[in-house]
């Protein structure tokens, strides 16, 4: 069903781009798919790419813009027309890019709780390893179950 909603909303940002009045037609997306911030966003628990993204913004995105939960990652960009990231080669073959064997701090950010009718919706969570989905107990299973159905 949430694909038929994703569909759908593409399809009417894309009847609201028809007008033709950008040079080169209709687009859905304004933005390149691969950015370098996206990249160091991902990369982010394993080094060079650490330094590299401490400095990038003098400091990191705050941690509530860390890539951490794939499965409220992947749900951001499945609801939002505007979200568009390409997977890098690493979700192929390297588990460790969502390690954080490296210990670093990354800070504390602020997630929805299961409980929808919570007297607090929002609980503190540290942002280390990536969080992965039910089907992957580990990051080697993740990578290998990405080759598996790629």
């Amino acid at each position: 069903m949430e694909i038929l909603v994703r569909l759908s909303k593409i399809e009417l940002y894309t009847l609201s781009l028809g007008d033709n009045s950008y040079p080169l037609g209709a687009y859905q997306f304004g933005s390149h798919y691969s950015s370098g911030r996206g990249v160091l966003g991902f990369l982010l628990r394993i080094e060079p790419f650490t330094t590299l993204w401490y400095n990038f913004d003098t400091g990191g995105d705050p941690p509530n813009r860390i890539f951490h939960i794939l499965g409220s990652w992947f749900k951001n960009l499945s609801a939002y027309c505007d979200q568009n990231l390409e997977l890098i080669p690493q979700f192929y073959y390297l588990p460790q890019f969502l390690e954080n064997n490296n210990y670093c701090n990354f800070g504390v950010k602020e997630t929805e709780t299961e409980l929808a009718d919570s007297k607090f919706p929002y609980k503190s969570v540290r942002v280390d390893d990536a969080k992965l989905p039910p089907w992957a107990p580990n990051t080697h299973i993740f990578v290998k179950k990405n080759n598996t159905v790629s």
